[in-house]
């Protein structure tokens, strides 16, 4: 199999260029550009070399930092369309990128194309080989509709986004057996521990994932490094906390080339590789697709599960003859609330036909409003949503969860048919989970309370002791470090990789998880910062204040004791002020270290990622 490594991400690292030829009021900077906010295109904003036309600039042959393929991708900002249409009609924005002193290569692309049409999309190109000696040439020209070169009384926001350094070499596929197993990794998005039948639930929403644990092993008490789903996704397929890989709010969308997948060491091993996210956070534009040689992503909009298991039982059928790596993200349980027919029915029965999947969004909203809340903050969660509508979604809920299960099952079964089951290694986890009014709120994003951060973590196949359950606290982030391990190799750079399955011994860890758009106490889109110690966990805010005060520089704090109170309904850090000080030192000097592990530097977010965090609810309106 050929594969595809990313060596250099030319522009994150400040390149230095010669101008040979600029406007004096636009010369040649650094930032996004963003040709399109239609999430059907590929126009999401890169990190660009933004060269408003005339525009001309030569790196040296050293600056990029390292030899192999040029690629890169040239684009309009959605500003030129919006701004200057009518009077660029007939109008085109040349491209030309020249290697040493070989043939330039010329795109162009005409000013007045919107929507969908092409254009609008950034344009792909492969300059082909770079060596150490070549230099490089950027440029950039408006054209009338004659083709001669014409000036425009604004600078235009044009220019080249992704320039890439890549390194392509082949790799022999292996095949599967039990001690070299497949791997399935199924990550259900926003599903909670505690509405599983496996963990305990008295309604039977996962007969799957029972019989799943039944032949593996169950942590019952696991937990996501995060309350939504870029950060805590990243930390799966990397085994880094947020602050080490980065992908942790709006500011920094994109998981740098630089972070080694568990997917680019298994494909470094002889796995085949492949991926698909049904929820369009998850895409390829955000660089989830490292080292996966088929990643299929939901575009536009998320994709119910029966749009795309279809695929997915194909691809295992197909691959069946191979060693594969299969990571698969669903989005069942994620609002708006659509299960099956028979999920419903079993566990929904009395929710109105007419009840709205997408109610839920509606609430969540309300819910954060000062609708619903006296002039101190106190949330009456009543005063928004019924007790019976409350109810409501609870059962949805549950009927989504079923849901989800049942597509769990579906695999296990296709496992099966083919005789897959005794050589594959399933792995079952979740993201984050979803608050369910347990502190008064909806949906999921808002605090560290474990509705939110409590996932299922089950393991089976070869090699896993059958039926066996671990109380020991710990965070899916190690699940690639496990995987790697099953795949005989391991993940550079992790400085605690623990094996799930053959290290459930020894002290308790500490747990960390985190959150930098937290909601607390009325401050929208603030850190929070969580651990688990012992029996003890600790939400620090940096920021956090009382409701309608202002910013704090110290900072707050909650203290809750979860033999007594697993729900972290009682705060103690007001009784108990040395032990939350103590824990809050060990949180600000574990993140201090963390943070230190960062390579690549934040990227300020442009219009298609902030549009695509309003669609999902992330994010209010503009």
């Amino acid at each position: 199999m050929k594969i595809v490594r990313v060596e250099r991400e030319v522009l994150l690292y400040e390149p230095e260029w010669f101008v040979a030829a600029a406007r004096e009021d636009g010369p040649p900077t650094l930032g996004l550009i963003t040709p399109s906010r239609d999430l059907r295109v590929n126009g999401a904003d890169l990190f660009s070399l933004v060269l408003p036309p005339p525009c001309k600039v030569e790196f040296s042959e050293n600056e990029f930092g390292a030899s192999g393929l040029l690629r890169l991708k040239m684009g309009i900002d959605r500003s030129v369309l919006l701004e200057h249409s009518d009077t660029l009609a007939g109008y085109r924005i040349e491209f030309r990128v020249q290697v040493g002193d070989r043939e330039p290569i010329r795109r162009r692309i005409a000013v007045e194309q919107v929507g969908r049409k092409p254009g609008t999309e950034w344009i792909q190109v492969d300059c082909g080989s770079l060596r150490d000696s070549e230099r490089v040439h950027f440029a950039t020209e408006l054209q009338d509709a004659n083709g001669d070169q014409a000036n425009f009384e604004f600078p235009l926001r044009v220019g080249f986004g992704g320039i890439e350094i890549v390194r392509e070499y082949e790799q022999a596929r292996t095949t599967s057996s039990a001690e070299k197993p497949n791997i399935v990794l199924i990550v259900m998005d926003t599903l909670r521990a505690d509405r599983l039948s496996t963990y305990g639930y008295d309604r039977p929403t996962s007969p799957n994932l029972d019989r799943l644990a039944a032949r593996g092993f169950c942590y019952d008490d696991a937990y996501a490094t995060s309350n939504w789903t870029w950060p805590s996704t990243a930390s799966i397929l990397t085994g880094l906390h947020p602050g080490a890989h980065g992908l942790v709010d709006e500011n920094s969308a994109f998981l740098a080339q630089s972070v080694t997948t568990i997917a680019e060491v298994l494909q470094d091993s002889g796995y085949s590789t492949v991926g698909l996210s049904a929820n369009y956070l998850l895409g390829a534009d955000r660089n989830f697709d490292q080292g996966f040689e088929l990643y299929r992503y939901a575009e536009g909009k998320s994709q119910a599960s029966h749009e795309v298991m279809p695929t997915v039982l194909s691809w295992i059928k197909a691959m069946e003859e191979t060693r594969f790596f299969l990571y698969l993200q669903l989005i069942d349980p994620h609002a708006p609330q659509a299960p099956l027919t028979e999920g419903r029915a079993l566990l929904a029965s009395e929710v109105p036909e007419d009840f709205s999947p997408t109610a839920i969004n509606g609430f969540a909203r309300r819910l954060f409003s000062d609708e619903c809340r006296s002039a101190d903050g106190t949330l009456d969660t009543n005063a928004c949503v019924s007790e019976q509508e409350q109810a409501w979604i609870s059962d949805l809920y549950d009927a989504c969860v079923w849901s989800g299960d049942y597509w769990l099952g579906r695999i296990m079964d296709q496992l099966d048919s083919l005789q897959l089951t005794e050589k594959t290694i399933v792995v079952f986890t979740s993201d984050h989970g979803e608050e369910l009014f347990e502190h008064g709120m909806l949906m999921h994003g808002q605090s560290l309370h474990p509705e939110l951060t409590r996932v299922p973590l089950v393991l089976a196949g070869p090699g896993i002791q059958p039926g066996v359950r671990s109380s020991r606290p710990i965070s899916n982030r190690h699940i690639a470090p496990t995987l790697a391990r099953f795949g005989g190799t391991s993940i550079p750079g992790l400085t605690d990789p623990i094996d799930l399955v053959h290290s459930d011994s020894g002290a308790p860890l500490d747990v960390f998880y985190s959150t930098a758009t937290g909601w607390w106490r009325g401050h929208e889109r603030t850190p929070i910062l969580g651990i688990r110690s012992s029996s003890f966990v600790l939400h620090w805010a940096p920021k956090g204040a009382n409701w309608g005060e202002p910013a704090s520089v110290a900072g707050q704090v909650q203290l809750f004791e979860t033999d007594q109170d697993p729900g972290e309904k009682n705060d103690l850090s007001l009784s108990q002020v040395e032990l939350a000080e103590a824990l809050r030192t060990k949180l600000e000097r574990f993140h201090r270290e963390v943070d230190a592990q960062r390579s690549v530097p934040s990227i300020e977010a442009g219009e298609a990622t902030l549009q695509q965090l309003r669609d999902v609810g992330y994010l209010g309106d503009e």
